[in-house]
């Protein structure tokens, strides 16, 4: 092995040194070498060598990075002029280095003063500024006249140097290049590296250990120790000045008041942000001072390139320091380090994940006056709350109930802190139930929480449909209330609330008070929204399907049932209401309608009555049990007890219930399970709806043909024994079309299916089909069995002998020479033989196959346009409106009534 002293002999002759004048041999070479690597400086930054020592890899590249910065040895030749001998001078130069003269490269010395972000002159990214002086310089020169000068000039330098070391001396080798500052390092010169000398003592902290320093003595406390200062410091804020040019005063506290100086107030504050002091290396006074300021913040949207962070803008993802796997919904530190005098387009941006911690809260510590957190412990850990947590903020998380202060309710909870450089900046509870919306459905009248004999108790329903009976804990308030304590008078059924459970008794917050009124649009199935605002996708809707009284005799909702409101149909509001909004979207809705919604038909099932299994309780009352057969599987209803119209065999549509409670209907405005009649739902139609035997399908062209009609064929007796289908007529069939199968002789549903198992020979009914409002085909079910009505037609006779039931519907194909709605007429009645034709009168003149007439343009269903009157304007006499715009006519009997209905759609006024 090489030893420091062998290596150490290497670098001094390689440096100009002589070994035998130097004295590099012999017995005490290794001291002559010491001696001589000291002066040199080649031992610096090398700790505890042991120069008889075998060197290792770090020391040996430490000391050949100093022989770079050593000076040369020189030799000045001397000549006798009388004997022509010759001597030799040996003597370090004062200016030149190993670098200079070998590497014609140069040391530059200076202050790292920032980057592109920091320096207003940096006018290139990838940049970095430096004021300083070449080592060979003298600190002054003289101007023009010949007074002294500072010889420090300002470099810009190609250079990834690291922000953190900005204030402190740094050196740059640098070898001159062609077209740039001589002497001075720049772009266009080999830069070899830019090193920190670590000759800056610079003091890390954070703004909470900032003591009060009442003294006019230029001074700062840190942790407990007092520097001295400049009388003037420069205060960075993210690498922006934060004063004016000159610094801030470190001089102008007062101890008789009290009172801190400019200095200590600007760096001072209850948060964890980190600064950092630099000291002048000639004076050891601080100079500057760097504070690091770090925020709380949301991600609002996330796309491949760009990432949206609440309250600072749009983000470049390449351009600024992003955590990979940010998403929406994180909740992010943000550090925002913006170029001196430019916009925040030209900010450099660091975000990263926000650090929680999740314990139980043992307790708290308030401030002085009792109106502020300073501290909370969790788990027997103390942590300091940040001087900026705010409300604003806490709305950081869809999981869990915002802290706005810690109080004594909140003793034994579970919570989420969200901590900034160690100090809590939001706090979130997050107990199981905190993020459970529920609706109060009852509420125990005359009693006070807290009370000793007449506890309040509320019952609450959550989102799942689960029912539970709560004691409120008399650390609730009352909505909209800041002290705490409540009474049932606080409380309405229909209420919504989050509550946490504290030993044995609910903590109750009102989130939203039922009883809204006023302008609404209701939910919107196209735009997912409530009253125009964003639903979430698991926004809760509580709904009351049933009214009762109170003890008091008034009247409110019973059985209120719970959806996920993405799963209805529209619904128009024409009641009281509550609505909870958060993070600008509805997370949860009651609704006072006292009646059944309306599924969307994505969700709904389609199966069979298979067993109807008596009366079972369920949260006290009593319900008949029902079970459905759907796709292969079992489903429970629970309807009331006195219901005779679901019976074995009866096809149903319903969206499934948490609760299983369901309320039994002939359409689904009546009732949110609904059984397929022939009264309620008419053979051939109605306005989504068609009953009928298959004709054909056709499922490469997408098309099936339905007999809308069924003609029963009876034998000589007058007995029925077949069915034949009538009225034929297409329709077109969605891709995405769900199919469901029932096996009616037996009661029960058949798990999968196909178009084959369609029976398409003259029999029974054998299918349902679910049209959209373009009249497509989006759901069907079939009865396979061939062995009986898909929908019970028992009462169904072959007689002709009935009174036909003419309906007009608006704008078919048929012969009109005019553009406009042609009215037709077809008869409802299943078995008539004119059922599923279409005719211009009742029944007598058949429409054929003719133009297509061209639908209303000028006006629609609902607008009034004027009407001509015609002939008979006496009471009781028939008299004529005739439509300005369609030329529609409508006759009607002359009774002085206005509202009359044009066949149009438009209302008739007049009369």
């Amino acid at each position: 092995p090489v030893t420091g002293a062998a290596a150490a002999k290497m670098l001094l002759v390689a440096l100009g040194y002589d070994a035998d004048i130097a004295g590099y041999q012999g017995a005490d070479w290794d001291l002559n070498v010491n001696r001589d690597a000291n002066e040199a400086k080649l031992y610096e930054e090398i700790k505890s060598i042991d120069t008889s020592a075998g060197l290792s890899r770090d020391n040996t590249a430490q000391m050949a990075y100093n022989a770079l910065d050593a000076k040369i040895m020189e030799r000045t030749d001397h000549k006798v002029v009388g004997t022509g001998e010759v001597s030799y001078t040996y003597e370090q130069s004062k200016t030149t280095s190993f670098l200079n003269k070998y590497f014609d490269a140069y040391t530059f010395i200076g202050s790292f003063e920032g980057n592109y972000y920091t320096c207003e002159d940096v006018g290139t990214k990838g940049q970095i500024k430096v004021n300083g002086r070449r080592d060979t310089e003298a600190a002054t020169s003289v101007d023009g006249d010949g007074n002294p000068v500072s010889a420090n000039r300002d470099a810009y330098i190609p250079s990834d140097l690291d922000i953190s070391n900005i204030g402190e001396e740094v050196k740059v080798i640098f070898k001159d290049g062609k077209g740039g500052r001589t002497g001075t390092p720049d772009k266009n010169d080999t830069i070899y590296g830019v090193f920190n000398t670590g000759r800056t003592e610079v003091v890390h902290s954070t703004m909470g250990a900032v003591k009060n320093n009442y003294s006019d003595k230029a001074q700062v406390n840190i942790d407990g120790v007092k520097y001295n200062t400049k009388d003037s410091v420069k205060v960075y804020t993210n690498y922006v000045i934060a004063d004016d040019a000159e610094g801030v005063s470190a001089k102008n506290g007062d101890a008789d008041t009290e009172k801190n100086s400019s200095l200590t107030t600007a760096i001072k504050a209850t948060n964890g942000n980190p600064i950092k002091a630099v000291m002048d290396p000639d004076d050891g006074k601080i100079s500057a001072i760097y504070v690091t300021n770090t925020t709380l913040a949301k991600v609002t949207s996330k796309n491949s390139t760009k990432v949206a962070i609440e309250g600072v803008g749009t983000l470049t993802v390449a351009d600024h320091e992003i955590y990979d796997g940010i998403a929406v919904d994180d909740v992010v530190t943000v550090t925002v380090l913006y170029k001196e005098k430019a916009t925040a387009d030209d900010a450099l941006v660091i975000v990263e994940k926000a650090e929680t911690v999740t314990g139980d809260v043992d307790g708290f510590k308030n401030n002085k006056d009792g109106d502020k957190n300073e501290s909370v412990t969790l788990d027997g850990t103390t942590y300091k709350l940040n001087s900026t947590y705010t409300p604003a903020m806490l709305e950081v998380t869809d999981d869990g109930t915002s802290i706005d202060m810690f109080d004594g309710s909140d003793i034994g909870e579970t919570v989420e802190l969200y901590l900034v450089n160690g100090y809590v900046a939001a706090a979130v509870t997050v107990s199981e139930s905190a993020s459970n919306y529920s609706v109060i459905t009852a509420i125990k009248g005359d009693s006070t929480a807290g009370g000793t004999f007449d506890s309040l108790q509320l019952q609450v329903m959550d989102a799942e449909g689960t029912k539970t009976i709560v004691t409120v804990s008399d650390d609730s308030k009352a909505f909209g209330a800041t002290e705490k304590g409540v009474d049932d008078d606080d409380y309405l059924v229909g209420d919504i609330v989050t509550y946490t459970m504290k030993s044995g008794e609910a903590v109750v917050k009102i989130v939203a008070k039922n009883g809204t009124t006023g302008a609404s649009t209701g939910y919107k199935k196209s735009t997912k929204t409530f009253n125009g605002v964003s639903t979430t996708s698991n926004c809760v809707l509580f709904v009351s399907t049933a009214e009762g009284e109170d003890a008091d005799s008034n009247k409110i909702p019973t059985k209120i049932k719970a959806y996920n409101i993405r799963d209805l149909k529209d619904i128009e509001l024409t009641t009281n209401y509550a609505v909870y909004e958060k993070d600008n979207k509805v997370v949860a809705v009651y609704l006072d309608k006292r009646g059944p919604v309306s599924a969307n038909s994505a969700n709904a099932v389609y199966g069979i009555i298979s067993s109807v299994n008596g009366v079972r309780k369920v949260d006290g009352d009593t319900y008949k049990m029902v079970t459905a057969s759907a796709g292969g599987e079992n489903y429970t209803l629970y309807v009331d007890e006195d219901d005779t119209t679901l019976n074995a065999g009866d096809v149903v549509v319903f969206e499934p219930a948490s609760d299983n409670i369901y309320t039994v209907g002939s359409d689904e405005t009546s009732g949110d399970v609904v059984k397929f009649t022939k009264d309620t739902t008419v053979l051939g139609g109605g306005e989504d709806v068609v009953i009928g035997r298959v004709n054909s399908y056709n499922k490469a062209d997408a098309v099936i043909e339905i007999y809308t009609g069924v003609e029963a064929v009876t034998n000589d007796d007058g007995e029925v024994v077949s069915y034949k289908g009538t009225g034929s007529t297409p329709y077109a069939v969605t891709g995405d079309v769900k199919m469901f199968y029932v096996d009616a002789d037996n009661d029960t549903s058949v798990e999968t299916g196909s178009a084959a198992r369609f029976n398409t020979v003259d029999g029974y009914t054998n299918i349902i089909l679910m049209l959209n409002t373009d009249e497509e085909v989006v759901a069907m079910v079939v009865e396979v069995s061939a062995e009986d009505h898909i929908v019970d037609l028992e009462d169904l006779e072959a007689s002709e002998e009935h009174t036909h039931t003419w309906t007009h519907v608006a704008a078919k194909v048929a012969t009109c020479k005019e553009a406009g709605n042609k009215e037709y007429y077809e008869c409802k009645v299943a078995g008539c033989d004119k059922a599923g034709k279409y005719f211009s009168d009742e029944g007598t003149t058949e429409i054929t196959d003719g133009v297509t007439i061209a639908k209303l343009t000028t006006h629609t269903k609902g607008d009034t346009p004027a009407y001509t009157k015609g002939t008979g304007d006496a009471e009781g006499k028939t008299h004529t409106y005739k439509c300005t715009v369609c030329e529609q006519q409508i006759e009607e009997a002359c009774t002085g009534n206005t509202g009359d209905t044009c066949p149009c759609g438009a209302t008739v006024v007049g009369g």
